[in-house]
């Protein structure tokens, strides 16, 4: 390497001979200074690469065999001079163990820079490999390789800068924030953009409130190690940030210190980056805690927002739990327990109320929680469901205010125009419940809900078995209709026609079994399923 300085490096023992496995490390290293051991396959110290970035023409290194038979091998070497020019080559040993059975095999020794050098047309392929021991690696989901992560962080720490690799499945960008906090806005971000034909580039800028980041001139970028790529659907770039902001920006974050991590992808509309997504599979991440990027550890997971889950639950309680069996009995329990009162009220009215009550308290104490989590109204971006989200929540939260206030004032039951109250109480109460229906699926999809994807499905389950049960008291209805009339007909006549005053019971409406069996049915089934979608967003989200 005369005349060629190194820059990093990584070496390992490897078996030549065809019968044996050429995948496994062998021996154990030395560490001198400038160089680190790691333990690769459950191995000790079997390979050895920089502990910090080079700038020298050769390097010395010490192996012990700690092999019990005789065999051959050759050190397997990777040489860096700069992200752009590197060496992969193998550089021979002579036979360490000699047997007189086992014939010499040819090795490849060469690592002439003029024959070898490998001048990278793009980056080379992220690995996982080391992620936790020979360098930092935040990555989603859990334990994804980086073709197959949604997002992909890794870092090594030198001196006075801190090298990172930065990767996701996306059309356009991919940025990573440095924060103080787990919300985005003043935070220092590092972007990789593809600009189109064939030009991507790595920059830097600050978030804020505003919809597009602020760009900001390089003062913690080394620009010579900058290198993007867009490929095969992959924004892929490496970079060297220092740890200490220079140039005295403070809106550079120093990550000399702990740093909330945040990572976000999006599109960009002639040359200009475009706000990311929203949604969950696609959607900005922070991390679960704070990261110190000056150490090596793999990192997985996603932050949590206390409030986002209550407000989630509280919704979740509201309509699927208390609005729709309220809504369920007010439409089909009204001649049930017709001689049973509570609070001097008829049972199915008193559980209305109480359910619809609940309903109002819950609904209010969600919106507000959103509004302090969101600092005001927060208007998202793509996809569609979740733009509509707060605005579909606000219209929900007005019409379960405006309907008790209806019912506050609603006319005398003889009155002409009582059925028209009864239309429009019942109208605005099940397009709230159909509203808000849609709006916990969207709000599923929000990446801060962070909500498991198979508790959309429970929440489907749901739809179809209310469906099912509304669909068959409405049958059922319609076939005990006569029945019921005329039990309430010859009630009506007996009470006319009764001359010594005596108090006569109203009659039972026929199929009240049936219908007993149905509240139970759908009571127990709605609790269970509530219960599952309420424990998954506390305990899995």
């Amino acid at each position: 390497m005369q005349g060629n300085l190194i820059r990093g490096f990584f070496l390992q023992a490897r078996y030549v001979d065809s019968t044996k496995n050429p995948d496994v490390a062998l021996g154990r290293f030395v560490p001198e200074a400038g160089t680190k051991t790691i333990n690769c396959g459950g191995g000790q110290n079997n390979a050895i690469t920089h502990s910090r970035r080079l700038n020298v023409n050769s390097v010395t290194v010490r192996w012990e065999s700690s092999a019990r038979e005789k065999a051959h091998i050759q050190f397997i070497l990777t040489v860096v001079q700069t992200y752009e020019i590197f060496w992969n080559a193998e550089l021979m040993t002579d036979q360490v163990i000699e047997h007189p059975d086992i014939p010499a095999p040819q090795l490849k020794y060469d690592i002439n820079p003029e024959t070898n050098i490998y001048r990278k047309v793009g980056l080379p392929p992220f690995e996982a490999i080391g992620c936790g021991t020979a360098k930092g690696c935040y990555r989603h989901p859990r334990g994804c390789a980086p073709t197959y992560c949604t997002y992909f962080l890794s870092w090594i720490p030198d001196v006075d800068v801190v090298n990172f690799e930065l990767m996701a499945k996306t059309s356009s960008w991919v940025a990573v924030g440095f924060s103080d906090d787990k919300n985005m806005g003043e935070d220092s971000v590092i972007q990789c953009a593809y600009h189109g034909q064939g030009q991507s580039l790595v920059g830097e800028s600050v978030n804020t409130n505003q919809p597009n980041n602020v760009p900001i001139p390089p003062s913690s970028l080394i620009d010579t190690s900058s290198v993007a790529e867009f490929k095969d659907g992959y924004m892929r770039c490496q970079f060297s940030r220092t740890k200490i902001a220079g140039l005295g920006d403070r809106r550079v974050k120093d990550i000399n210190k702990p740093v909330y991590v945040l990572m976000a992808k999006g599109d960009s509309k002639n040359g200009q980056m475009m706000s990311h997504d929203m949604s969950f599979e696609n959607g900005p991440i922070v991390s679960p805690d704070k990261i110190n990027l000056g150490k090596i550890s793999d990192i997985d997971g996603k932050a949590s927002y206390p409030l986002i889950k209550a407000h989630a639950i509280l919704m979740i309680l509201a309509f699927v739990l208390c609005a729709s069996s309220g809504i369920l009995i007010a439409r089909y329990y009204k001649p049930m327990w017709p001689n049973n009162r509570s609070c001097g009220d008829r049972i199915w009215f008193s559980t209305h109320r109480t359910l619809m009550i609940n309903t109002l308290i819950l609904v209010i104490i969600a919106f507000i929680l959103i509004f302090i989590e969101a600092g005001g109204y927060s208007k998202m971006d793509k996809p569609w469901m979740v733009e509509a989200h707060p605005i579909i929540g606000i219209i929900v939260t007005c019409l379960v205010i405006i309907n008790p206030i209806m019912a506050i004032f609603r006319c005398d039951p003889k009155a002409r125009c009582r059925p028209c109250y009864n239309w429009f109480h019942w109208l605005v109460g099940t397009i709230a419940l159909v509203l808000a229906t849609l709006n916990i699926f969207f709000g599923m999809n929000i990446s801060k809900a962070n909500v498991p994807w198979w508790v959309t499905w429970v929440m489907v389950i749901w739809v179809i078995i209310h469906f099912i049960v509304e669909i068959t008291l409405e049958i059922h209805q319609c076939c005990v209709h006569k029945k019921n009339k005329r039990r309430r007909e010859d009630y009506e006549l007996k009470k006319r026609t009764d001359i010594h005053g005596e108090p006569i019971l109203e009659p039972e409406p026929a199929g009240r079994r049936f219908k007993n069996g149905m509240l139970a049915f759908y009571v127990t089934i709605t609790v269970i399923l509530v219960l599952i979608m309420v424990l998954s967003i506390l305990i899995l989200s």
